[in-house]
């Protein structure tokens, strides 16, 4: 049985405390303000995004993506908008 096809024991808790991944960015990071945005991207089941400004230097961006099982998310510090380099990133879920 590959890792797709694992089933949950009869034992396991129930999942009903389902959040969007707006409402999780807090796990990921200690900022749990952080808003993360809808992107249209047609390529990917889900893109969301979200960008600090510190004043200093090239402000961060983070960036959920989603597509069908597989997510990736990312901090990037630098000059590239991540809300434009969609093929890029889904090549990354591709592999």
């Amino acid at each position: 049985m590959d890792a797709d096809e694992q089933t949950i024991p009869a034992t396991a808790p129930a999942q009903t405390d389902c959040k969007t991944p707006r409402q999780k960015a807090g796990f990921l990071d200690s900022r749990p303000e952080l808003p993360l945005d809808p992107i249209e991207a047609p390529a990917l089941d889900g893109f969301w995004w979200a960008e600090e400004a510190d004043g200093i230097g090239s402000p961060e961006q983070f960036a959920v993506l989603r597509q069908g099982k597989q997510v990736l998310t990312l901090w990037y510090t630098g000059s590239a908008d991540l809300r434009t380099e969609t093929a890029y990133l889904t090549s990354l879920l591709e592999k």
